[in-house]
């Protein structure tokens, strides 16, 4: 092949250095799919490397199958003796070789989510652990963090022996990991778990797959956790012949002198376990140990913070501090009580145990919705009342990041809910954790004085250039230390993993690697590329890569700015169709992408409306259904006797008089024998207490399996399944219900046999093992059908890795899109905005950019504008649209009102957010009713727009009192902060 011919020069140095470590940081529709395709090919038909020593490990089983296909194109059959997998199939095919030798029978089992809520719940009772104090997701999350980390249930109870909660939860880990091995079962995370641990056992295994897959490729590297890092790592030791892709973005920060018991000392004097001093919260100091070191070369922008008492400090602009408004300059405190969805973290703010070097850290949630209620009750939370229309959710952890940890988990609960973190650092105050580039002269900043935490104001902040290393500390338990006198955060987040670090760190383990950049964009217009480089070289620290592409411009980025939510959905559905009717487009070159779950409503609802098909990606899984997963766990039991989990689920299913009592007294024989379930159904004379008419229902059960077990071999996969549905009497039980949801549940079984023979057609091993295997490591995404002619909508990162001839990116405002949260926090803007580069970077050919005045949030309207990343893009990209999808021609004074800087929340205080919400007072005011009556108790909510006849319109931000003496808080566009009774302003609502 004439790789020249078909690769530009970075993806052809890329395609042609197989030797040695090769690290690529592509961006954006660089190609690097097409990179790993020719790079594979090349080393096949030009180089003569046998297929069989390539292992290419991808994001997707999708991904892998399009690869496939690709590669065969190019090299024939060939293909199929090599292994192109995601990280758990490929760790199945080693399992089902080699695991007898971790003492398992290779027909194992793998368990899905339910499966293991299951066992962890029989565990939770076997051991008495009472649910309400420790929840089966507690201690689900608890074991899947452990075994990503490689830490294995003996070592989680040594390490946890003093700790009684973990203490437990290590009992429950015990016991689950003994019940899987007796049903002869991994779950998901044993997959890779388990091939990392029979590598680091076998050293001969290990050896065996080493000369095997000589040649190794990763893509999204990045993402992967230590246990992936270290399957990777392990595989790769012997030939270094290693090829990885990801992105680096990532804050590197920069600090001088830091403050220890002894004096100062230069960062970069400091080394692991050494000693700082950190702050420990009420103003208080203590000692912290160092864990990890970061250097790094770095040329860029910094920021020279000077404050009143003459401390200075240098750092890059997304360097985390702790500030906060002076009450002198805004109404700032009054007006972030009312951050909506918010889940406040107060690190140091709690109770100080006896023999702690630090406070305790509160997480508290306060709010009214009762769906969020119920979610969090499900979810194990204890949920206290607050008072007559709220509820809470308040607790405090001694570790820092078991306190953010928690908070996480409260935001799993509703997509909208968010963290605001806080630490209280002085006697008195808490501090927003805000970035150095976004302090403001006159801001209060914490800095150590006279071996105390204590108050200063900046008295000025100036931007220089720097071009050298910069240096960050790890400091487990605080988090932050003392640089040049004033309290910075630490950038390296323990809960967020170690995956980012695994790619910073690629050419410290292997030291001869070479970088090549993929900067070229093959994708999307030129239009589109040039803003996605524009929105993402705001983010300050990088490492550089610009998109560039060969395509024609294009169009420009067509900005609509909708009244409601429910417009801007009803303009999605029209442009949709005005295109399909002037351009011959088909709906599946459609893609609307957004950042929350809770969009999609309105936009469904517009479809329905205007008769678009459309398919959600994320919705409720096939494989997750009832009849589906009986059925799976037939085929399980089938496949291994042994697997107690899916016995227990299908032993009267459909009803066959075996009921729970009567399986009660047959699982409390088999833990007494010490055998399997299904072993001593074999035998079921023996079990004591069952009535005849037991022993023949469970003989008839047992024969049928028996009769299923003899026929696996035989049959083919759907017809095992045909077999299963109707010998059963599965089938009949449904249609003799007669109801629409039996008639659903037939329809999904008919669907489940034509999957079958779809896999037959497809799959190299047609056995039912494989057939397993393959539906339990399938994603929402795997299932995402590209050819078919349907409009998709999704979440921006479940956009990931897709590309649309057409993109709508709807809710963008400063409050959605970025979070109203995202936005007082540079670390999380700069991971906003490369979500926003994704997100543009998947339309080929145009791209829209939707937003809407207000928006019904949690039943009522909030008012919002338009988003940060609008204004990002230079107006020579973009033109702003009006419901006919027509150029809208704006005045000066229009559009800097609207989607100028002026309406920017960069670099502005919370006061300025709060106030540019409602830059499009003029517009809204004209179109006032003149018939609007009077504010009634009932409308004063927090969000509500007003109009007072001397004020003017403003945005309710605080309701307080009751009965007669409501008051409410207005900030007014022109006359700012205003209190006022209720009863006696003229107040109407707009």
């Amino acid at each position: 092949m004439d790789l020249k011919k078909l690769l530009n020069e970075q993806q052809y140095e890329a395609a042609t250095t197989i030797e040695g470590p090769l690290l690529i940081l592509a961006g954006a529709g660089s190609g690097k799919t097409r990179v790993l395709t020719y790079r594979i090919a090349h080393m096949i038909k030009d180089l003569g490397i046998y297929p069989s020593q390539i292992l290419a490990i991808t994001f997707t089983n999708k991904a892998a199958g399009e690869m496939k296909d690709r590669i065969r194109n190019l090299v024939g059959d060939e293909v199929d003796n090599m292994w192109i997998s995601t990280f758990h199939s490929c760790c199945v095919r080693i399992l089902r070789r080699e695991i007898d030798k971790l003492g398992y029978n290779k027909n194992f089992t793998i368990y899905d989510s339910y499966d293991q809520k299951t066992l962890i719940k029989q565990c939770m009772k076997e051991l008495n652990v009472n649910d309400k104090d420790i929840t089966d997701r507690e201690i689900i999350n608890k074991i899947s963090d452990s075994k990503n980390n490689l830490i294995s249930a003996e070592e989680y109870k040594k390490k946890n022996e003093h700790d009684f909660r973990k203490n437990k939860i290590a009992d429950v880990y015990l016991l689950y990991q003994k019940k899987l091995k007796s049903n002869n079962a991994l779950d998901f995370d044993d997959l890779i778990y388990k091939t990392v641990m029979l590598f680091k056992k076998h050293n001969d295994v290990l050896e065996f797959y080493q000369r095997k897959f000589k040649y190794i490729m990763v893509d999204e590297y990045q993402d992967t956790n230590e246990c992936q890092y270290q399957f990777v790592k392990l595989l790769a030791d012997a030939n270094k012949n290693i090829f990885v892709v990801g992105d680096d973005d990532q804050c590197l920060p920069e600090g001088t002198l830091i403050r220890t018991k002894l004096g100062a000392v230069n960062i970069e004097e400091l080394r692991e376990n050494d000693r700082i001093l950190c702050a420990s919260g009420n103003g208080e100091v203590s000692e912290g140990s160092i864990d990890k070191v970061i250097k790094k070369e770095y040329k860029g922008m910094f920021i020279r913070i000077k404050t009143r008492s003459g401390k200075t400090i240098k750092a890059t602009p997304n360097h985390i501090t702790f500030a906060r408004i002076n009450d002198d300059l805004s109404s700032y405190k009054e007006y972030t009580r009312h951050f909506a969805n918010a889940v406040n973290l107060n690190f140091f703010s709690g109770e100080k145990e006896e023999g702690s070097q630090h406070y305790s850290h509160r997480i508290e949630l306060i709010t009214s919705e009762e769906d969020e209620k119920l979610k969090a009750i499900e979810a194990g939370f204890s949920v206290k009342k607050e008072n007559i229309n709220s509820w809470r959710i308040e607790t405090e952890r001694v570790l820092y990041d078991e306190a953010e940890k928690y908070g996480k988990r409260i935001i799993q609960i509703n997509d909208d809910l968010e963290i605001v973190r806080k630490a209280k650092l002085t006697k008195h105050n808490s501090y927003y954790f805000m970035p150095i580039g976004s302090l403001k002269q006159g801001m209060i900043v914490t800095v150590f004085d006279n071996n105390e935490i204590v108050e200063d104001v900046v008295e000025s902040v100036d931007i220089e250039e720097y071009k050298g290393y910069v240096y960050d500390l790890s400091v487990p338990d605080f988090r932050q230390y003392i640089a040049n006198d004033v309290i910075v955060h630490n950038c390296i987040y323990e809960w967020r993993g170690a995956n980012i670090r695994n790619i910073l760190d690629f050419e410290k383990d292997f030291p001869d690697t070479r970088v090549i950049k993929l900067e070229q964009n093959y994708r999307s217009k030129g239009t589109i590329l040039e803003a996605a480089n524009q929105v993402i070289k705001n983010n300050v620290n990088r490492k550089g890569k610009t998109l560039r592409t060969e395509k024609d411009n294009g169009d420009k980025i067509k900005i609509y700015r909708a009244s409601t939510d429910k417009d801007e959905a009803a303009f999605v559905a029209s442009e949709m169709k005005r295109l399909i009717k002037e351009e011959g487009r088909m709906y599946k070159d459609f893609a609307v992408l957004y950042r929350m779950n809770s969009q999609s409503r309105s936009i469904e609802e517009a479809f329905r409306k205007n008769d678009i098909p459309y398919r959600i990606i994320g919705g409720l899984k096939f494989y997750d259904r009832k009849e589906i997963k009986d059925i799976m766990a037939y085929l399980k039991l089938i496949c291994n006797p042994y697997d107690d989990v899916s016995l227990q689920r299908i032993i009267n299913e459909p009803k066959r008089s075996i009921g729970k009592t009567t399986l009660s007294k047959v699982i409390d024989f088999a833990a007494q024998t010490e055998e399997s379930i299904y072993n001593v159904l074999l035998d079921v004379g023996f079990i004591p207490g069952l009535s005849a008419r037991n022993v023949t229902s469970i003989n008839k059960f047992t024969t049928l399996i028996n009769e299923f077990m003899e026929l696996k071999e035989e049959l083919t996969v759907s017809e095992m399944i045909r077999k299963i549905i109707d010998e059963t009497g599965y089938m009949k039980a449904l249609e003799k219900n007669k109801d629409t949801e039996s008639e659903s549940r037939i329809e999904n079984l008919k669907e489940l046999v034509s999957e079958a023979v779809e896999f037959e057609m497809n799959s190299e091993d047609k056995s039912v093992e494989a057939f397993l295997e393959n539906k339990t490591l399938v994603t929402d995404m795997d299932n995402y059908d590209e050819n078919a002619d349907a409009a998709v909508m999704m979440t921006i990162h479940s956009a990931k890795g897709l590309e649309f001839p057409v993109v709508f990116m709807v809710g963008m405002e400063n409050g959605i899109f970025p979070s109203e949260i995202t936005l007082s926090s540079n670390t999380e803007m700069e991971e906003a905005r490369r979500l926003c580069y994704v997100a543009i970077t998947r339309a080929e050919e145009k791209l829209y950019m939707t937003s809407a005045e207000q928006r019904m949030v949690f039943g009522r309207m909030v008012f919002y504008s338009p988003s940060d990343f609008i204004d990002e893009i230079p107006p020579k990209l973009k033109e702003f649209i009006n419901n006919r999808g027509l150029n809208r021609v704006f005045n000066s004074s229009r559009n800097s009102s609207q989607f100028s800087n002026s309406s920017s929340f960069k670099n502005s205080n919370i006061w300025n957010k709060m106030n540019t919400t409602n830059t499009f007072n003029t517009s809204v005011a004209n179109a006032i009713n003149n018939n609007n009556t009077k504010l009634s108790k009932e409308e004063a909510v927090v969000g509500r727009k007003v109009k007072h006849k001397k004020f003017g319109v403003g945005t309710i931000v605080n309701v307080s009192g009751n009965g007669n003496d409501i008051i409410i808080t207005v900030a007014f566009d022109n006359m700012g902060i205003k209190k006022l009774m209720i009863d006696s302003a003229p107040l109407e609502s707009c």
